[in-house]
């Protein structure tokens, strides 16, 4: 969908709820919840994060190249 050097640099316009940011190196996914939230998780404690653009300054996976992604609904294969 589109591409950012870092959250800074995304145009959050083109961001909807549900939308997944991907690490260019693909070791992390995070979720857009709106109002310039995202969730993410932390395997290490099990927990997860929210973490809101602007409130405090961009910290670990927020400072690397992510592409943005959006679900869509797939229509099911006809029967053969």
């Amino acid at each position: 969908m589109t591409a950012a050097d870092s959250f800074s640099a995304l145009d959050m316009t083109l961001v909807q709820p549900g939308d997944l940011a991907v690490t260019r190196d693909g070791l992390h996914v995070l979720a857009f919840l709106g109002d310039l939230t995202w969730i993410q998780a932390d395997p290490t404690p099990m927990r997860t994060h929210l973490e809101t653009l602007g409130a405090a300054p961009p910290s670990g996976w927020f400072v690397v190249p992510i592409r943005v992604v959006r679900w869509r609904v797939l229509e099911p294969a006809p029967p053969e």
